[in-house]
């Protein structure tokens, strides 16, 4: 197997050596990092002192795949005890193996994101509040506080928030712990907050796999948090300030999930903690053109914070970057889906995807896709008119504009939350099933004359049908927003910034694209009934050729570790990449290792669009592309 001079010496290092890998894209890290293992086993290391650990199964199973290749001699064949797993999956091992100290039953159960809920929900609706407990407390038995809460849960538990900003959700947590204790039930992320809280409380158990695991592998490095960081040193530190061995591969300049805890500067740490940390670049692409990388390079030379580096390749004879603008978004559809027409014409077969910086930006390049009856897939994410929070606007709208819209009335009647029950809901249907009347006359039924929620969904139903007959149809969604506080109830929602400002963007698109409909179709068509049943024929005709495509679609978060001959970057703008989120906050240094991730997933040809229009500014990384610095 042929390896560069700087691969071969990070796989064949000294034993007893650590080493952090500065991998950059295309460079071949994981194959680096499945020969060290090879390399090790081959050389005296018995498996059992060796663990592996990557952040997704997929990447483990890879790996495990790759090493079983790799160690095909049969004298190998018994000796791949090694262990390799994602950081969960291991923790979930120790604890397994150590049930009893962590005071957990041998077999005991990891709960999914849903039972998690319903176990939030029962101690907030049963729970007998003492006098003393705050009035924010005994809000808590709304539905929008539970999802609030078991965010609060997940964020102390991952290391995002200590436990005093928990403040009148301090007491729940000490409950929803009970409660697992008892039941004999951990949540995923509670997985690693045990098993460093085990390692704390049982120094042998810490010392037995110290010793055990003298040789450490973390794959992507750079997406490692604090807690993360915090288990690997515990496991990496021997007493008399000797050290087990780490041979950790990342990329500085791929570290992209910041809003979810991970944290580059774990490099520089590592470095700190172990003062013989060898530090190998990796800066041969395998992937990329010369044009590619060296637009790559110039946007990343920006950021000051960082491991220098300088991406080159053999293939210096690539295609220029193709950069268009465009006066609106519409034009930059047309343009991109008519230009995979014409690659599709020259190469039936070729791999290419559109990337963007959020979800929301999606909308129009389907609706062009669909228009062309050009298949499309989509990659890590749902369709947009897929998305629950399009759905949920998009039903109340249906509803206010047709009552007997009993699908869309289903959808919404508890929606944001109002307390109105499973048990109501089936009496509902009941009653207009019997009765053979629309779910909303149902609701004015006599039985129901001292159901609070539901008289208060009357009112507000009122109240709304009023305000929305006079509305213009491109300002009904923001109306949405404003008349049901959705912004309350989606910061409530959501655990991560970054997700509930995708599912604002993704509301707002709709509100573009109610407003675009009801201007470009004929009078007679013009009514929302029509836009959903225009909408559903697109997403129809889309549903039967995605499966067999060679065309994806997908954000640039969801891209990384993935490559394509051709890539569209679309909707290169000010406040949309960089996001105007990070410009407020002065945080562009992650947005620009996001664009340096979206131009090196290009393996031939990359094309960059942008509006230039009134209201849109070219995006600064455009500029940095071709060489320019930051002001």
């Amino acid at each position: 197997m042929n390896f560069n001079k700087e691969q071969l010496e990070a796989i064949n290092l000294p034993l007893n050596q650590s080493a952090f890998i500065s991998a950059g894209a295309g460079s071949g890290k994981t194959r680096v990092l499945t020969h060290r293992i090879a390399h090790l086993m081959t050389n005296g290391i018995d498996g059992e002192n060796i663990l592996a650990v990557t952040f997704t199964n997929k990447a483990a199973n890879e790996m495990k795949e790759r090493i079983g290749k790799t160690l095909d001699a049969s004298e190998f064949v018994g000796k791949r005890n090694f262990t390799l797993g994602t950081f969960h999956a291991i923790c979930l091992g120790f604890l397994r193996e150590n049930h009893k100290k962590a005071d957990l039953p041998q077999n005991f159960e990891v709960i999914d994101p849903d039972d998690q809920r319903r176990i939030v929900k029962s101690i907030v609706k049963f729970l007998n509040l003492p006098e003393n407990a705050s009035h924010e407390l005994h809000k808590m038995y709304d539905e929008q506080k539970v999802n609030f809460y078991v965010q609060q849960i997940n964020s102390l538990k991952d290391g995002l928030i200590p436990r005093e900003k928990l403040r009148d959700t301090e007491y729940l947590f000490d409950l929803y712990q009970e409660n697992l204790q008892n039941t004999g039930k951990v949540d995923f992320g509670e997985l690693m907050f045990r098993t460093i809280k085990l390692f704390t409380e049982y120094p042998e158990v810490l010392n037995y796999y110290v010793n055990r695991f003298s040789h450490i592998l973390v794959d992507e490095y750079q997406d490692t948090n604090k807690q993360q960081f915090e288990w690997l040193m515990m496991l990496l530190t021997r007493k008399m300030g000797k050290f087990n061995t780490i041979f950790a591969v990342g990329d500085d300049d791929q570290s992209i999930y910041g809003f979810r805890g991970s944290k580059s500067e774990n490099i520089t740490d590592l470095a700190m903690k172990l003062k013989d940390l060898k530090i190998i670049k990796l800066e041969q692409n395998y992937r990329s053109t010369s044009p590619i990388l060296q637009a790559a390079n110039n946007v990343i030379a920006n950021n000051l914070k960082r491991t220098p580096k300088s991406l080159w390749t053999d293939k210096t004879n690539g295609n220029k970057i193709i950069c268009r603008s465009f006066e609106n978004d519409a034009d930059e559809a047309r343009y991109v889906v008519t230009e995979i027409q014409n690659l599709l014409k020259q190469n039936k077969d070729s791999e290419i995807t559109i990337l963007y910086r959020t979800n929301a930006q999606s909308r129009m390049f389907e609706t062009e896709m669909r228009k062309k009856n050009v298949p499309y897939k989509m990659y890590g994410g749902l369709g947009f008119y897929d998305r629950a929070e399009v759905k949920d606007v998009l039903s109340f709208i249906l509803f206010l504009a047709d009552h007997n819209d009993d699908r869309s009335l289903a959808r919404i009647i508890n929606y944001p939350n109002r307390g109105i029950g499973d048990v109501t809901v089936g009496k509902i249907e009941y009653i207009a099933q019997t009765q053979k009347i629309s779910l909303f006359e149902a609701l004015k039924d006599e039985s129901f004359k001292e159901n609070k929620p539901v008289q208060d969904f009357l009112t507000l139903v009122d109240e709304m049908t009023e305000e929305f007959t006079q509305l213009q149809p491109a300002s009904v969604a923001q109306y949405m927003v404003n008349r049901l506080d959705l912004k309350k109830y989606y910061i409530h929602n959501t655990k991560f910034e970054e997700e509930y400002d995708t599912k604002m963007e993704n509301i707002m698109e709709l509100g573009r694209a109610i407003g675009e409909y009801f201007t470009t179709f004929s009078e007679e068509e013009k009514s929302y009934t029509h836009f959903k049943t225009e909408v559903n024929l697109g997403m129809n005709d889309a549903a039967k050729e995605k499966e067999q495509t060679n065309i994806k679609m997908m954000t640039i978060h969801a891209a990384k570790g993935l490559e394509f001959e051709v890539v569209f970057l679309v909707n290169c703008n000010e406040d949309v990449l960089p996001h105007e989120r990070a410009i407020k906050n002065n945080d562009i240094d992650e947005e620009r290792r996001l664009m340096y991730v979206a131009i090196t997933r290009a393996k031939e040809q990359l094309y960059v669009t942008y509006s230039d229009g009134i209201d849109s500014e070219p995006s600064r990384f455009i500029k940095e592309m071709k060489g320019k610095k930051k002001a």
